[in-house]
Parts: structure tokens; C-alpha cells; sequence
């Protein structure tokens, strides 16, 4: 399994929270980009209830130039979560990686597309694109970051 403590800020609040997330307990599909930058998961597991943790692709960049001056605080990170519907949402976040079993973790390749519930990704050497079905999404690389 892949953990990972994150310290995490929405933007909109500005509060910090430590949390220690394990995306292959959460995630159906977990992949990273070939140079390890970005980490997502995406389709939720479904809890004994039958109801879903969470519905929406879940991105961690761990390093990006472009971060807005209010995240500097927090590190040189962000998260991005796109739901099937809406607009992305980004936050600000700074982390430190505690990998146990990398073998559960993709790796999506440059070229490479994903496709899950209601999301895509496709990794490229410019960086990663993911869009919902409504046509939102962002595009992310280590020296910016477009939201559409």
C-alpha cells in the first residue's frame, strides 16, 4: 500500500489539517506520472453499506513553480479533485511520501490514457491532463497549472 501524510489547506478556508492518506484503501484506481510528480486516485471503493468513500478523481502534485503566493506556506504542492460533474477544485498542500507497496500503484506511461467513472487522464511529457465528462478539468506540470 502507498501512504501518505499530507498537510493540506483549502484555499478558501486557509486552515492547515495532517492527515495520513492511503489512496490504494480508497481508490479503485491509483496511478502516478512517470516522473513520480503527481499521484491520483480515482473510483471510490464502495464502504460495507454499499455507499462510496468519495466520487471523484483525487490529484496530489508534489512539486509545481506556479503555486499561488497563499500556498506558499504549505509547501510547494497542490491537490486537485474533480468531480463528474462541476469544476475543479485546487488547494494548496505539502507533503511527505511514506511508500509501502509501490506494486499497487500504476504508472501511466507518456502517451498513456485512463479512463474511470465520469473521468480521463492522459499523461504526456508536458504534463497531465484530466477532464470530467462535463469537459472540466486541469492540466498540471511542474512549472504551471491550468484549470478549464
Amino acid at each position: 500500500m502507498l501512504k501518505w501524510t499530507a498537510l493540506s489547506a483549502v484555499l478558501l478556508v486557509g486552515s492547515a489539517l495532517a492527515e495520513d492518506i492511503d489512496l490504494n484503501d480508497d481508490y479503485a484506481q491509483v496511478f502516478t506520472t512517470p516522473s513520480k510528480n503527481i499521484l491520483c486516485g480515482g473510483d471510490s471503493f464502495k464502504k460495507p453499506d454499499g455507499a462510496l468513500y468519495r466520487n471523484d478523481l483525487y490529484c496530489f502534485v508534489y512539486e509545481n513553480k506556479a503555486i499561488p503566493k497563499s500556498c506558499e506556506t504549505y509547501g510547494n504542492g497542490l491537490d486537485f479533485v474533480l468531480n463528474k460533474s462541476g469544476k475543479t477544485q485546487m488547494q494548496c498542500a505539502g507533503f511527505a511520501s511514506l511508500p509501502e507497496n509501490t506494486n499497487e500503484t500504476k504508472t501511466l506511461t507518456y502517451g498513456e490514457s485512463l479512463k474511470g467513472d465520469g473521468w480521463s487522464c492522459k499523461s504526456e511529457t508536458s504534463g497531465l491532463t484530466c477532464k470530467n465528462d462535463e469537459g472540466h478539468g486541469f492540466f498540471v506540470n511542474r512549472s504551471r497549472y491550468q484549470e478549464f
